[in-house]
């Protein structure tokens, strides 16, 4: 192209610009390309009929100086073409070539594929470039529709976010076919719907969220475009429309539309509308070829994120069910250790309270007997002294065995060892008493009871291990009983929990002198309080070792314990939890500091629902 302007515009002898019009003009009748010629020093352009045929523009609208013509560039584009204008100009390049939209009297723009040549005078001062200008516009229209489809492709494949895809194809859509208004409508299950997504430029009004007119669209119209129908409206005015659907139209402004649908799986989805509102627009096939293919390129990214939401719940659905099943194990085993452990003290409560009960007989017997065995023998006792009364003189032999089983101190102490067997034998009742109290086996069902009955008698069960042991001391109880009413409750539960906790806290004392050299004298404190007449507190506090807030925050998980292994299975303060919390409704807590000591405060209300 660029040796055959050289040949059709050489430069004449005399001056170039002169008189050659007519010659320009009828250099090349049958090509294809527009004409031009621009002369440096006057700045003046001419361009050949056929340019002005191409390009649509009248003799009158022809710009006369290449300062006109560089305005009817788009601003984008300018500085592009200038650089390489300026670059042939000043013997940079061989040839000007450059790419840009021109504005156009139909007001839109053209692209124009611009190549040129300069001539230049013997001492290479440049004089004139004359070339050929070339629309490209479905070039270029193809290029970007094809760019569309592949961005729009590229997001399908790198993203499953429906709202991000429908925001980039309304976008991009509207931008290279230059509508007025592009959106995408959704059908629901009923046939109606309602607009998604939308781009709007210039002052037309949003349609976003509006739905169908029901009275102008029946079903018939879903199921033509469910057959694939694509509907090309160039005029509403002209379309030969229902004077409703035209009154719809209008009402958002629209002059022309173009609406393809957009079918997943042959079932309509909904559609993808680009709409005209300034004036009348007769839409190419090109256009609707690319609102086509990007429906198709909508319907994949849908179904794909239909899929992906399916894959994704039923994932979640496997978590949640997997989970379930991992809370349902969990109290499973809670439930089976607790019955294990709850199993366990009932066989103890039922041990000791055999074996109080085994004690408890011949205890009584014997207890029952000695004030008859103390009259019994007072009254020997004054049968003897009537004897040494009466004979004085007993005989050698009397005397001999009075002197060697001492007769005056066993008269003297007989009395006293009676009454100390009364007292050991009261002190054994007493501790019978202690044992049934803490096993109440006898009040398997709620009764309303003494808190501190429960209490003394969990006391006298550990008391051998509050006794000094090693180098420590013997473990002071502190006790600050309030005056409590009777708590509606299970007694021999509430004495399991009371067992624990002291067992634990005579551990924890254990621990702190066991490890530490800076020790308070051992004490556990127990303090019990009316809480408002509405529930009763209990406060267990030692000055053992202590714990840290991550063990305290785990203390009643079961099967967790800070005991080396084979000293505690994790399940005695889960199975307390257990008993206040679930069986009473109270509420079981614990305060506790590192190196000093633990408090369990337990809450329970004084009567149950």
């Amino acid at each position: 192209m660029h040796h055959s302007l050289t040949g059709l515009l050489a430069p004449s002898v005399n001056d170039p610009m002169s008189s050659d019009r007519p010659q320009f003009d009828l250099a090349l009748p049958s090509s294809k390309e527009g004409l031009w010629d621009w002369n440096l020093p006057t700045g003046r352009i001419f361009f050949n009929t056929n340019w002005q045929k191409i390009l649509g523009f009248s003799e009158s609208e022809l710009p006369q100086t290449f300062s006109e013509f560089e305005a009817l560039i788009h601003s984008e584009d300018l500085p592009i073409h200038q650089a390489a204008l300026q670059a042939h100009i000043q013997g940079g390049t061989e040839f000007y070539e450059s790419t840009y939209r021109l504005h156009c009297p139909s007001g839109g723009y053209r692209w124009i594929l611009a190549r040129g040549l300069c001539y230049r005078y013997s001492d290479g001062t440049p004089y004139r470039l004359a070339g050929s200008h070339t629309d490209v516009t479905s070039f270029k229209k193809a290029q970007e529709q094809e760019s569309v489809l592949r961005l729009i492709t590229d997001q399908i494949r790198s993203s499953l976010n429906l709202k991000t895809i429908w925001k980039t194809a309304v976008d991009q859509i509207q931008k290279l076919l230059d509508a007025d208004r592009v959106l995408i409508y959704q059908f629901e299950p009923n046939w109606k719907g309602s607009v998604i997504v939308e781009k709007v430029v210039g002052n037309w009004g949003s349609t976003l969220g509006e739905v169908g007119a029901d009275d102008c669209f029946s079903q018939d119209y879903a199921k033509l475009y469910k057959n694939g129908r694509v509907r090309v409206i160039h005029d509403i005015l002209t379309s030969h429309l229902d004077e409703c659907h035209v009154n719809f139209l209008q009402k958002f402004d629209v002059r022309s539309n173009l609406i393809v649908p957009i079918i997943i799986k042959e079932e309509l989805w909904g559609l993808l509308i680009a709409h005209e509102c300034k004036r009348s627009r007769r839409w190419k096939e090109s256009e609707v070829t690319l609102l086509s293919h990007v429906a198709k390129q909508l319907a994949i990214a849908i179904y794909q994120a239909n899929l992906y939401d399916q894959s994704q719940q039923a994932v979640q659905e496997s978590e949640e069910k997997a989970h379930e099943l991992e809370l349902a194990l969990l109290k499973l085993q809670k439930t089976q250790a607790q019955l294990i452990e709850s199993e366990k003290q009932s066989s103890i409560g039922q041990l000791v309270a055999g074996i109080a009960h085994e004690i408890n007989n011949p205890v009584s017997f014997i207890y029952g007997n000695i004030d008859f065995a103390k009259a019994y023998l007072n009254d020997l006792l004054e049968l003897v002294q009537l004897y040494q009364n009466t004979f004085p003189e007993p005989g050698n032999e009397i005397e001999h065995f009075s002197e060697d089983i001492d007769l005056e101190f066993l008269q003297d102490d007989c009395m006293d060892l009676l009454d100390s067997m009364k007292n050991g034998a009261s002190r054994i009742r007493e501790i019978v008493l202690f044992l049934r109290t803490f096993s109440r086996l006898d009040e398997a069902q709620m009764k309303r009871v003494n808190l501190h009955d429960g209490i003394e008698s969990t006391l006298m069960i550990v008391n051998h291990r509050l006794q000094k042991n090693g180098n420590r001391p013997m473990i002071e109880v502190c006790k600050n009983y309030g005056v409590l009413p009777p708590v509606e409750c299970y007694a021999g539960q509430l004495n399991q929990v009371f067992m624990n906790i002291l067992v634990n806290a005579i551990d924890a004392i254990d621990s702190a002198w066991e490890h530490y050299s800076n020790r308070d004298s051992p004490e556990i404190r127990i303090t019990t309080e009316d809480w408002h007449m509405e529930s009763v507190k209990i406060l267990i506090t030692d000055n053992g070792v202590g714990m840290s807030d991550l063990i305290r925050q785990r203390l009643f998980t079961p099967f967790y314990s800070t005991k080396p292994v084979g000293k505690g299975k994790g399940l005695g303060l889960s199975l307390c939890h257990a008993i206040i919390v679930d069986h009473h409704g109270g509420k079981l807590s614990c305060d506790s500091e590192p190196g000093k000591g633990t408090t369990f405060i337990i809450e329970l209300p004084l009567h149950q629902s």
